[in-house]
């Protein structure tokens, strides 16, 4: 969605809308539509601009919040601008143009004049699209200034085709041609759009009737043909269209020309285009009329283009086909479209969805330009608090504003009498002697849960001079009622399923602990003692054998029991995790076992122990050497037949568990010293696993310290290059008591105090040499004292200025002490050799 954003912004709209359709189908896999929240911008620009207006909607509602919200960032700010549009395409023309004033408003304040010209162009296509040409020219004009100042060529340009249809519209010939011929010097730069095709195409058709002249370059079955091989539908709709009308020009056969016109309203259909669909049936229509047998199908469409049309503006239906338009009853359509919603919003089960859906249903059945839920806390409009529940145009911020006083006001007193009302610009004052909005009419009505008022609808029209009926307020009333019970059933739905998914939590407990234990790290490391752990693991994973993990602090025993737990056959159910030195005596217990409620003070609920938790799973109990000794009888037991009883209760539990164990102590003198149960010792010990420390696998760091760096530097959004070699060797040298433990948290602290690109350790290091080494074998000096040599000489073993050489020994001599202890240069170092 991001290379599509780039291309798009780049004026590479072909390759921008190839990335869509790839992102799109990616995000489709998606079930969550939480999670495909961040990309709910990109989704109804790049389904607009493939000519899909229907469903650009679809996808805003979808994934809008439930209170409108001011988009922030420039690409935000233009998809919903265009979801503006969209609006106004599929005939809500009052909401359309409320979202667009209102980015205008908030951007009149900040002086971007690169996007205010696209939302003063914006305004004036809807304008033009309802054929209010008047209104509309003044946004076109003033667009193309700010396009010009701000170096806007591709908005210029397009300014200048709007206008070029906009005094076509008001039949000012000249100024049309002027603006064409300027528009047609560039249009060759830019790709294909959706505002090019609708104006271009109209006016090429006036060129091809004779009503404009020839303009060179400029070929109507040409352009026909470009916009066939486009992939936007809506473009694909109007060339079927013009095709159709050019047919009918050559006088081509009446099959070919009803297959390009049915081809035409499919297309249109598809779109959700209302204006050029309803002209595509009129189209159909007066083909029809020509026909005897086709007058009654004439009929019916041209009735039917109507109906979309006359909510609209009723100058769009065509002066030769009025005659032929019935007069309608809107009141009657409405009350069948409030039932057909009625039914559809008792489906819903989401607030904030079903919110969306009655304000947008309201806006279109009412030709309303914006819209609110208002309920009241606890259910009564008595109490003080008043919740927005959902919004269209209208935000939290708009609601506190001096300029919505008279509304507030409007709200109360009809939530207080439970009566609807209606008020316009002329009484408003009725409500408020010193208001000085700008809204022109409003309408309110309550919300009723039989005769109680819940909530109230609100909506209103500010821009266009259009007022609200009182047969509206009637409709409304109605529709309000079944809202009301709606939105109850659904929070009522919501309110069960946070109960469902609360006990889901409580039963599946596992799942929580398996999250706060995961380790997103995989076991690194290529050096002989690292394939022979990752061995080791591969043959024990696949059987349920109790493992024994031994090993310093901090040398990743739990990510070898989490892999051992991946790799087996247990890997689809829980990994339970319990940190036996993590809690008192008292209560370990019941971390284990569970208990009953009332089993001991504080125990006010049931609890289910780890045992429990991990049936048919994983335990991993980490420093099993601190196990107290009465605990470490009950794990015998339980061990021998994996019973066990709560705490508190005689029901016997039985758990198919699989045993990982880890400790950082020698077991075996723990029992000698009667710290430690021998026969649970031996119970434990059945396949032990011995994880190296870091100073025995010096070789590793590198691997390890790259790959730290690479994730930490994602974490805080730094990126860094691989660690240099002098730092390298200077962690190479150190001897590591925290291991790789204490590795990750010194590249974390380098992480947080350099910004990089390049990597510093955060502090002196002192090398091996200069730190006292209590307890280590002559062998693992040794060993270490080789490493150093290698890497200090390149893994150069023999001649001159080789390991061999400063070590004093013969180089047959080292590779043979090499050999005894394992040490092989690392794979990535050979890889080196090789590319030199």
């Amino acid at each position: 969605m991001h290379l599509a954003k780039t291309e798009w912004i780049g004026g590479h709209f072909g390759k921008a809308i190839g990335h869509f359709e790839t992102g799109l189908s990616l995000a489709q896999e998606i079930e969550s539509a939480e999670a495909l929240r961040p990309v709910h911008t990109f989704i109804p620009f790049f389904y607009f601009y493939q000519g899909f207006i229907k469903k650009a909607i679809d996808a805003h509602e979808k994934y809008a919040p439930g209170v409108e919200k001011y988009p922030k960032g420039k690409f935000s700010i233009l998809s919903t601008m265009t979801v503006g549009l969209c609006y106004v395409y599929v005939g809500m023309v009052n909401q359309g143009l409320g979202i667009l004033n209102e980015i205008r408003e908030l951007l009149a304040k900040d002086g971007d004049d690169y996007l205010k010209c696209n939302v003063d162009s914006a305004i004036g296509e809807a304008l033009l699209t309802i054929e209010k040409t008047d209104e509309a020219i003044p946004f076109l004009k003033k667009s193309l200034r700010e396009a010009d100042r701000s170096n806007n060529r591709f908005i210029s340009d397009i300014q200048k085709l709007q206008l070029a249809y906009a005094y076509y519209l008001r039949k000012d010939k000249k100024r049309s041609i002027e603006y064409l011929r300027s528009y047609l010097k560039n249009h060759e730069l830019y790709e294909f759009t959706l505002l090019q095709s609708r104006h271009l195409i109209k006016l090429m058709w006036q060129i091809e009737l004779g009503q404009y002249p020839k303009i060179r370059g400029l070929s109507l079955e040409k352009e026909i043909r470009r916009m066939m091989k486009h992939k936007n539908v809506f473009s694909k709709g109007l060339a079927y269209h013009y095709r159709a009308l050019l047919q009918e020009k050559k006088k081509e056969s009446q099959r070919l020309i009803e297959a390009s016109l049915k081809a035409s309203v499919l297309c249109f259909e598809r779109s959700g285009h209302q204006i050029e669909y309803a002209d595509a049936l009129f189209e159909m229509a007066r083909h029809y009329q020509r026909r005897d047998s086709g007058k009654d199908k004439a009929k019916d469409l041209i009735q039917k283009a109507a109906d979309i049309l006359s909510p609209i503006n009723v100058r769009l239906i065509p002066t030769d086909l009025k005659p032929l338009v019935k007069p309608t009853t809107q009141r009657h359509e409405a009350f069948e479209e409030i039932l057909k919603i009625g039914n559809e919003i008792t489906r819903i089960n989401n607030q904030k969805e079903l919110g969306i859906k009655i304000i947008t249903s309201v806006n279109r059945i009412t030709g309303a330009e914006r819209g609110a839920i208002f309920l009241f806390e606890n259910g009564s409009p008595t109490s003080d608090g008043m919740e927005l529940k959902a919004s269209r145009n209208i935000t939290i911020e708009e609601i506190s504003h001096p300029r919505f006083k008279t509304s507030i006001k409007l709200i109360k007193r009809v939530a207080e009498t439970g009566e609807g009302m209606i008020v316009q610009r002329d009484n408003h004052k009725n409500l408020d002697k010193d208001s000085n909005e700008v809204i022109g009419s409003r309408i309110c009505v309550p919300m009723k849960m039989g005769d109680t008022v819940v909530g109230v609808l609100y909506n209103d029209i500010r821009y266009i001079r259009t007022a609200f009926k009182t047969s509206d307020m009637k409709i409304l009333t109605y529709f309000a009622s079944l809202a009301a019970i709606a939105l109850s059933h659904a929070a009522s739905y919501e309110k069960i399923e946070r109960l469902n998914q609360k006990l889901k939590e409580q039963n599946l407990f596992y799942k929580e602990q398996q999250q706060q234990m995961a380790v997103s790290d995989e076991i690194i490391g290529e050096s002989p003692m690292m394939k022979q752990l990752n061995e080791q693991i591969h043959q024990v994973a696949k059987t349920d054998a109790t493992v024994l993990i031994l090993g310093e602090t901090g040398v990743g025993k739990d990510l070898v029991a989490q892999t051992i737990h991946r790799l087996s056959n247990r890997s689809t159910k829980p990994f339970i995790g319990f940190q036996c030195s993590a809690m008192p005596e008292s209560l370990i217990s019941s971390e284990l076992f569970g208990h009953e409620r009332g089993a001991f003070t504080g125990a006010t609920t049931k609890r289910i122990g780890r045992f429990e938790l991990a049936d048919s799973g994983t335990l991993f109990l980490d420093e099993i050497g601190t196990l107290p000794m009465d605990i470490q009888i009950h794990l015998l037991r339980i061990l021998n037949n994996k019973e066990f009883e709560r705490i508190g209760g005689s029901i016997t539990i039985r758990s198919d568990f699989r045993l990982l164990t880890a400790t950082n102590v020698d077991l075996e003198e723990q029992v000698k010293a009667n710290n430690f149960r021998a026969d649970l010792y031996y119970r434990l010990n059945i396949f032990p696993i011995r994880v190296p420390p870091l100073r025995e696998r010096i070789e590793d760091i590198s691997l390890l310290a790259n790959h730290f760096l690479k994730r930490l530097g994602r974490k805080r959004g730094k990126f860094f290059n691989k660690i240099s070699k002098a730092q390298l060797n200077i962690l190479m040298d150190y001897d590591w008591p925290g291991n790789v433990r204490e590795l990750e948290n010194i590249i974390e602290r380098g992480t947080i105090l350099v910004d990089g690109p390049e990597f510093e350790l955060p502090e002196r290091i002192r090398p091996v040499c200069e730190t006292q080494r209590e307890g280590i074998t002559l062998e693992e000096n040794e060993r270490s004292h080789i490493l150093w040599a290698l890497r200090k000489k390149n893994w150069k073993v023999s001649g001159p200025d080789g390991a061999a050489e400063l070590l004093s020994i013969h180089p047959s001599t080292l590779l043979s002490r090499m050999n005894k202890l394992g040490i092989k240069r690392p794979a990535k170092e050979r890889k080196k050799k090789k590319k030199r």
